[in-house]
């Protein structure tokens, strides 16, 4: 995993971590992670939806400075901040878990890898349909919701000046 557990710094709710670079298959830094050594607060709540009685999950990520407050902008906006809600089906429960369900969103939102499924028995005629995620979201999903990605691009300093642009 390329995080580790701050239990030095506690908040009232939820939990930090500081980020570790990801590395690249050989081993070596990845230059497009820009978010490691940052502080994230990761928070979760479940609750039931009536209608359904299913879980409801709802994860988020808030980049953090070492007193714990969100990284703001000039605006008060947050800079770096993921809120990731999903309702897990009665078969996920079923099947999974709700802790294995919210494990996994915790995952996503913190750009982890995620939990990959065991391979259908039988397999099916083509494999690329056996290699799936736990819970099979979509790439665009994964990669919108992950507090990496959101440091990255706010450490880009995305600011344009409007009289050069317009």
């Amino acid at each position: 995993m390329a995080y580790t557990k701050r239990p030095d710094l506690t908040p009232t709710d939820g939990l930090i971590v500081q980020l570790v670079q990801r590395l690249l298959p050989n081993g070596d830094p990845d230059p497009s992670d820009q978010s490691g050594g940052e502080l994230v607060l990761v928070q979760q709540r479940v609750k039931a939806i009536q209608e359904s009685l299913c879980p409801s999950i709802q994860v988020t990520a808030t980049w953090v400075d070492e007193f714990m407050q969100p990284i703001v902008d000039a605006q008060g906006r947050h800079k770096a901040f993921v809120d990731f809600k999903h309702a897990a089906s009665q078969y996920q429960q079923d099947t999974l878990g709700v802790p294995a369900i919210v494990r996994e969103c915790l995952m996503l939102v913190l750009g982890e890898q995620l939990t990959m499924a065991p391979p259908p028995d039988p397999p099916s005629e083509n494999p690329d349909m056996d290699a799936t995620t736990l819970i099979p979201w979509d790439g665009d999903l994964v990669r919108s919701n992950d507090i990496r990605r959101a440091i990255t691009i706010a450490k880009a300093s995305l600011d344009v000046d409007l009289d050069q642009v317009l």
